[in-house]
């Protein structure tokens, strides 16, 4: 009987997770098309941050692809079953980015800009996770602290590491004067990072063999776009000081995206029960999606006065 209590409750954890991720879903894809149509009217110019950008960005994102799928391959008693692994956890992983791509490419015929733009971010957002990965792991293996490591230490190396990765496109020109161009900015360096982050977790650091696949599913659904929401509001709130939009200083949005993340990290350790973490996100989210509806509102009354005249 007991055994059956917990067997059930793990398939309404199960059921909790899917319908969570069925709303984020839809939240995302709102979102996400919603912003990139503003950007069509705002200011969105995105410049390679160096030379030879993209191949130095497609080759770090590929060493670790192929280093996750030969670290499954190599694990005793998977058989055939590490390639099924694999494509769960690369799939997953990269539904945030596909969402970002596919309403990016919904408006290319009118800006290709703004999905070549979408791309370069993402992959810088990518490219900013391999290294916080590996200073952490470094990190971690001089200090063995766990509760320090997540509450402290890696929110200000994550977060420092997207700053210098925005600063590095600043550097070269990138224009985001706008709220519109200021969240694509921000969600598509957060879905390049939650797209690294995820699938390493998703496949060595959380993964079926030890976990068992009912509670590896329930973590792939609940993970999936929450990290990929929450990476990107945490960088929104760095842009926000460089733009001086609701920060003064680029300094006091990346104290303020270090300060939210670490309370992220923190709801996640101490009240994993109660979902605290998807409902401060769900919150922050809801707000960001409302100011882009002011802004969609206030520019269809533009028009519509236009159009009276």
């Amino acid at each position: 009987m007991y055994n059956q209590a917990g067997n059930i409750g793990q398939d309404i954890d199960q059921v909790l997770a899917f319908i969570e991720m069925v709303m984020l879903i839809f939240f995302y894809l709102l979102t996400t098309i919603t912003i990139v149509k503003l950007v069509l009217k705002d200011k969105f110019k995105v410049n390679r941050p160096f030379k030879d950008f993209r191949w130095v960005g497609l080759l770090s994102i590929l060493i670790v692809v192929f280093g996750v799928a030969y670290y499954l391959m190599t694990l005793p008693g998977v058989n055939d079953m590490w390639i099924k692994l694999f494509i769960i956890s690369l799939l997953s992983s990269l539904f945030p980015v596909f969402t970002l791509l596919f309403s990016s490419l919904i408006f290319a015929f009118m800006n290709n800009d703004i999905f070549r733009g979408v791309g370069k971010l993402v992959t810088i957002g990518a490219m900013a996770c391999i290294l916080s990965f590996l200073v952490n792991q470094s990190i971690y293996v001089l200090l063995p602290l766990n509760f320090l490591m997540v509450i402290i230490i890696t929110p200000v190396v994550e977060e420092v590491l997207k700053y210098l990765s925005v600063l590095l496109f600043k550097n070269k020109g990138l224009l985001i004067k706008g709220y519109p161009s200021i969240i694509t900015t921000a969600f598509a360096i957060g879905a390049g990072f939650s797209f690294i982050e995820n699938l390493i977790y998703f496949s060595v650091i959380a993964s079926p063999l030890s976990l068992g696949v009912g509670a590896w599913v329930s973590i792939i659904l609940n993970r999936t776009y929450i990290t990929a929401t929450a990476h990107g509001l945490f960088v929104m709130m760095t842009i926000l000081g460089f733009e001086k939009k609701l920060f003064s200083s680029p300094r006091n949005g990346l104290i303020a995206a270090i300060i939210f993340h670490s309370i992220f990290n923190y709801l996640a350790v101490a009240f994993q029960n109660i979902y605290a973490k998807e409902i401060i996100v769900g919150v922050a989210s809801l707000i960001v999606l409302l100011k882009l509806l002011e802004v969609a509102r206030s520019q269809s009354s533009r028009y519509t006065n236009v159009y009276k005249y």
